[in-house]
This record gives C-alpha cells, sequence and structure tokens, in this order.
C-alpha cells in the first residue's frame, strides 16, 4: 500500500517535469529563431523560407542563403527539459 501512494506522490512531478517531443523541438527551433548567429547570418529584407530538421540539428533555408544549424544536448543528469547548445555551421 505504502508503494502506491509512493507512486502516486511522483507520478505528477515526473510527468510534468519532462518536455514532450513537440514541446523540445519548438524549445529548440525557438531559441535558433531569436539567436543573434541567425540574425548576423541573414539580412533583414530575407525571409525565411524552411526550418527543416536533420540529424545534427536544423536547416534554416532564406530565400537567398541557408545555414546549418547543429544542436549539442548537454548531460545532465536530472529530470526536466533537455539542455542544448547551438553551433552555427555559415558556409
Amino acid at each position: 500500500m505504502n508503494r502506491f501512494f509512493i507512486f502516486l506522490f511522483f507520478t505528477p512531478i515526473l510527468a510534468f517535469s519532462i518536455l514532450s517531443p513537440l514541446n523540445q523541438s519548438l524549445k529548440e527551433i525557438w531559441t535558433v529563431l531569436e539567436s543573434p548567429e541567425l540574425k548576423r547570418y541573414f539580412s533583414e529584407y530575407e525571409e525565411i523560407t524552411d526550418i527543416l530538421r536533420t540529424e545534427e540539428g536544423f536547416l534554416v533555408v532564406s530565400n537567398e542563403k541557408q545555414v546549418r544549424v547543429e544542436v549539442i544536448y548537454k548531460n545532465t543528469h536530472h529530470i526536466g527539459p533537455r539542455q542544448f547548445e547551438l553551433k552555427f555551421l555559415i558556409p
């Protein structure tokens, strides 16, 4: 019986501590779009036409250029959203 109560206590904590794959991807895309590196590479007059998921991260395509963005996940030993860094691979 005690195990059941322990399970009920920790279940909501685990459910709300981990981002779903959709929300994790949205967080990564939003971070790419808000990054100063992306804004330095593309002019304010360019239009981003595509953001494609690749094995390494993302490919951001405008009407004139494209840039690859590598998502590097940090090793964390806690429950919660995956921490990451971005590396812009500008041709």
